[in-house]
């Protein structure tokens, strides 16, 4: 079996999630570099998930961007 994942380790990507200088907000994190790549596969099902130098704990693809710009967006619409 072959599995595609989103990105690569040694990526740079911008990450969101609930920011410390916003509380409760959401916030543009990055850029950060993927260092671990974990893949579950259950029957046809696959998950990926991500871990980045400097951020904690894993991040799925949809919390993950290639800019600052689209994670910017996506933050903004999410605290809305």
């Amino acid at each position: 079996m072959k599995i595609e994942t989103e990105f690569s380790i040694g990526d740079e990507v911008w990450a969101i999630c609930r920011g410390t200088k916003t509380i409760g907000k959401y916030e543009a994190i990055g850029p950060k570099k993927i260092d671990y790549i974990e893949v579950c596969v259950d029957g046809d099902i696959v998950q990926e998930s991500y871990e980045c130098k400097g951020l904690s704990g894993f991040y799925f693809p949809d919390e993950l961007f290639k800019t600052r710009e689209a994670a910017e967006i996506t933050a903004e619409a999410l605290n809305k």
